[in-house]
């Protein structure tokens, strides 16, 4: 067996993703209102949050072999790190090629999708009813 994510948890993390990704949708819709740059500026911000984050939950969760305590740990450290690297390189990337680009856009929807990850205990049903 390859997972180290139980099969009834599974559901839960997606809801999280596409929590995510609705409310990267909705601040893009937003701010159709301010610019067209304010739209891809806000979809660039939530796709530096959401990829690196996807990838952190494939890497943590999805293709862990189950096993000691210390191969989850380990898992989960190199997850964390990749995802920080690539969130910045992202970052990165996306000041260097994009112009112009609406700055306060993209901050504020890759805030308000770390703050949906961080408080997600609160907001997430798990499959058997528990929060």
């Amino acid at each position: 067996m390859r997972t180290s994510i139980p099969e009834n948890d599974r559901p839960a993390v997606r809801q999280l993703l596409i929590y995510q990704f609705v409310s990267v949708l909705l601040i893009s819709f937003v701010s159709s209102l301010i610019s067209f740059q304010a739209v891809y500026s806000a979809l660039l911000g939530g796709l530096i949050f959401i990829v690196p984050n996807a990838l952190f939950i494939y890497m943590t969760f999805f293709s862990v072999e189950v096993g000691s305590a210390r191969k989850i740990a380990n898992s989960i450290y190199i997850g964390e790190a990749i995802k920080f690297g690539l969130t910045a390189v992202l970052f990165a990337i996306v000041f260097a090629l994009i112009k112009p680009l609406n700055e306060l856009t993209l901050f504020v929807t890759f805030f308000v999708v770390l703050m949906i990850n961080s408080l997600s205990p609160i907001f997430v049903r798990r499959p058997n009813g528990n929060k």
